[in-house]
């Protein structure tokens, strides 16, 4: 009886995290497969993987290139095309130089602002300031650590989402977990979370599985079930909306930017920065640096003094 070979598609999508893997499988991934073999179709099915070249790869990224596919959405492919090769090499399925060739095929240059918008500190302390005024109960607590998790700490959304009991560490003050690119990363946490952790522990208990649940009616609690990125992205446009902020202006992912941009406003130092952030290039964090340019580039154009 032969063994069926492993496909390399399937295992790199597997080691991806699920918005990742939904992103490759709702948009780049077919796109690829449709660009490779010229519009004859989309099914990943059709491709042998292990039998991709550098030449196929070049090929179908010239005719995205042509149909006025954006950089980013290049990137994604490259970067999609690039873990299932690294994988066919390690299931022995492709040869090393070929991978290696593959590999080389660079990510295209964007120049870009980051994207979302500010959250001004009025705005965080409105926030705030209405979860104080709010009736103490499960659903309160939760979503105070939320709001908490995503601004003090700049977790993304789905880093979130994955926290499970195990993820903190009290002794040490620290919270661990599975961010972007499937790394592991540690951070230390300030005592106000660790209010926000004592307080939900004492309503969720010690039972083993997602940090945060969901509270079903009635206040009851499905610790088994963690929360999904919708469900982080309902909280944090409720709370908004309680607060007088227009929901739909705000994103789970604003609140991260917002805590870069205003810890570099404050004067601390870019590699600290980005340290919190876990950017792999500073030049990431940098990007988040408004300093004085704002107030410089305004005087400018009104031909005063700097």
């Amino acid at each position: 009886m032969s063994i069926p070979q492993a496909n390399p598609l399937t295992a790199y999508l597997s080691s991806v995290s699920p918005t990742s893997r939904q992103g490759y499988l709702r948009g780049a991934a077919p796109a690829f497969v449709e660009a490779l073999t010229q519009g004859q179709t989309r099914s990943l099915e059709a491709v042998d993987w292990n039998q991709l070249t550098v030449d196929d790869v070049l090929s179908a990224l010239l005719r995205l290139q042509d149909a006025q596919k954006s950089e980013r959405y290049l990137n994604q492919i490259i970067s999609f095309v690039r873990g299932v090769a690294k994988n066919a090499w390690l299931l022995g399925q492709m040869d090393g130089d070929i991978y290696a060739r593959i590999k080389a095929i660079p990510f295209k240059k964007i120049q870009r602002l980051p994207a979302g918008r500010e959250v001004s500190n009025d705005e965080l302390t409105a926030m705030r300031v209405t979860q104080s005024q709010l009736p103490h109960n499960a659903t309160l607590v939760r979503d105070k650590l939320i709001v908490n998790l995503l601004y003090i700490l700049g977790l993304r959304r789905f880093e979130v989402t994955k926290l499970t009991l195990a993820s903190i560490h009290h002794q040490r003050r620290v919270i661990r977990f599975i961010g972007k690119g499937n790394k592991e990363a540690e951070l230390p946490y300030t005592l106000e979370i660790e209010n926000n952790f004592k307080e939900w522990m004492a309503i969720r208990g010690n039972k083993p599985g997602p940090l945060l649940c969901r509270i079903r009616k009635g206040g009851k609690l499905d610790a088994s079930q963690p929360l999904s990125d919708v469900a982080i992205r309902d909280i944090l446009k409720r709370t908004a909306l309680l607060a007088g902020i227009d929901p739909s202006s705000l994103s789970p992912h604003d609140m991260r930017r917002s805590r870069i941009t205003h810890l570099l406003d404050e004067g601390y130092k870019l590699r600290d920065v980005q340290a919190l952030a876990r950017h792999a290039n500073a030049n990431t964090t940098a990007k988040y640096d408004r300093s004085d340019r704002e107030e410089n580039l305004r005087r400018l154009i009104n031909n005063q003094p700097l």
